[in-house]
């Protein structure tokens, strides 16, 4: 990210656009770093598969749970992005003009999603997937459309603008302004790659981050710290996880409410209900606006 002064005397946050000899130096040693550890990863889980996954708990999510899930989505992440830069190198930066600039930006979350539902698979209860009463839906679905319409109206005038204003920054948020584009163009590409990005941005993109956050890391957390510690510690972190400084505070206080449903509902079902209105919502308005 590059900050930059502004006539008016506010700092504009915009993804850079080359990267400085320091910055490619800590890339490459991540990438070092990780294809080290992820080869070592799958050594080990090839000898505990023949071994039995032992130290796996089946009721709760524990250390060694947490550990390889996100070992998994890294290593998988980092070998997809790796054989799309051997055959298309041009799609990771957008530029490639075909529909794959519009998918590979959410690959991530697929992969989130599709190896949570791997690891866990037989136990998704532990990360709050499990069913709810119908009667308790109908009080979970008024509440999520009172804080959906209560985030609508007022988040960006009591959170978002006092904050910007009280740290001089310019509200321009490069990855809203990312997804924006998406959208427009997938517009002009057709009706099939609407679809794709209404079901990207509004139902996979939120289920798979709910899994991570208000599943994986709520489960641990709460189990080990007490509900309140882990609605907290799970907002920060999802607000971390979108690197949108100038909206890291409406992010962070969405956080706390998705984190909030889980806690007081118990179901991961209920944050999944929110976060796909909103998300939904905001593709919608940037189809028609």
């Amino acid at each position: 990210m590059e900050w930059t002064k502004t006539s008016d005397g506010l700092w504009r946050i915009q993804e850079g656009s080359e990267p400085g000899i320091g910055i490619a130096f800590l890339f490459l040693g991540w990438v070092v770093f990780t294809v080290i550890g992820a080869v070592m990863f799958t050594l080990f889980s090839i000898i505990r598969v023949g071994k039995g996954n032992r130290g796996f708990a089946r009721d709760s999510v524990n250390m060694k749970d947490f550990a390889a899930y996100f070992a998994w989505v890294q290593w998988l992440t980092l070998l997809f992005y790796l054989l799309v830069w051997m055959q298309a190198p041009d799609a990771l930066d957008g530029t490639s003009g075909s529909s794959l600039d519009l998918v590979l930006p959410y690959i991530p979350h697929l992969i989130m999603l599709g190896t949570g539902m791997m690891w866990f698979r037989g136990r998704l209860s532990t990360l709050g997937f499990y069913s709810v009463a119908w009667k308790r839906w109908l009080w979970a679905v008024g509440v999520v459309i009172l804080l959906y319409v209560g985030v609508f109206y007022l988040l960006d005038a009591v959170v978002t603008e006092p904050v910007a204003k009280g740290l001089s920054l310019e509200l321009n948020s490069w990855r809203e302004d990312s997804i924006s584009q998406g959208v427009s163009q997938a517009r002009e590409q057709g009706w099939i790659s609407v679809t794709g990005q209404v079901l990207m941005l509004g139902l996979i993109g939120p289920v798979a981050e709910e899994l991570v956050f208000r599943g994986v890391l709520f489960s641990l957390l709460s189990r080990r710290l007490g509900k309140i510690a882990a609605v907290i510690i799970t907002a920060l972190l999802f607000a971390l996880f979108h690197v949108d400084v100038a909206f890291l505070a409406s992010l962070f206080v969405l956080g706390l409410l998705l984190g909030g449903l889980r806690a007081a509902f118990g179901s991961i079902w209920i944050p999944i209900l929110f976060h796909v209105v909103n998300n939904t919502v905001s593709v919608v308005m940037d189809l028609w606006g």
